[in-house]
């Protein structure tokens, strides 16, 4: 009996591991990024009062409905990459060509993503990564920068299979750790 349900659980095993890139693109940036963010609110709600929690919900809920039609329109133009039948390629640039048949748009938006991401997003988190782990352990920025660039290099340069494995590694102790800080902090 036990075979048979290992047997069945093997198949899912790709599975697995494209859930959890995709849960890792959708939930790190915004789980890095919103340590910065907690500031934020409390700086907002402090200033703006009860008026700035009401705009944050309606800023959320946009928010969500935007996440909810791009990642719709992500799964609909996604293509087969040519040289791997297991790897999908898609995106914004592609459902701009795809989907609005305006190739100089998708262009447009590889660039800005480019930059976007290339430069302001992961320079922002590292510098959120680096300074939290300078206050919490006193390690120096320069030596967590490295560390994250060597985990990122390794990552990204592996490829889509690359972050794949990683996001493998690192999501579910991201879980873990999340639940047990949840239950120091509410013990």
């Amino acid at each position: 009996m036990e075979m048979q349900k290992l047997y069945l659980l093997v198949p899912l095993a790709p599975l697995f591991g494209a859930m959890i890139a995709g849960l890792f693109c959708r939930v790190i940036p915004r789980w890095v990024a919103h340590s910065a963010t907690i500031a934020g609110v409390a700086v907002a709600i402090t200033l703006g009062g009860a008026g700035a929690v009401f705009w944050m919900w309606v800023i959320a809920l946009v928010g969500m409905a935007t996440s909810f039609f791009e990642c719709s329109l992500a799964q609909l133009y996604k293509e087969k990459d040519g040289l791997d039948s297991c790897v999908y390629r898609g995106g914004p640039a592609y459902y701009a060509t795809k989907g609005l048949g305006q190739r100089w748009l998708g262009i447009v938006i590889s660039i800005l993503i480019l930059i976007t991401f290339g430069l302001a997003f992961n320079a922002t988190q590292s510098f959120v990564i680096s300074t939290s782990f300078e206050a919490s352990f006193n390690l120096p920025t320069w030596v967590s920068g490295i560390i994250l660039s060597i985990v990122f290099g390794i990552t990204i340069f592996g490829g889509v299979r690359g972050i794949v494995k990683m996001s493998e590694v690192i999501v579910p102790i991201m879980a873990l750790g999340y639940l047990l800080i949840a239950l120091v902090v509410n013990v």
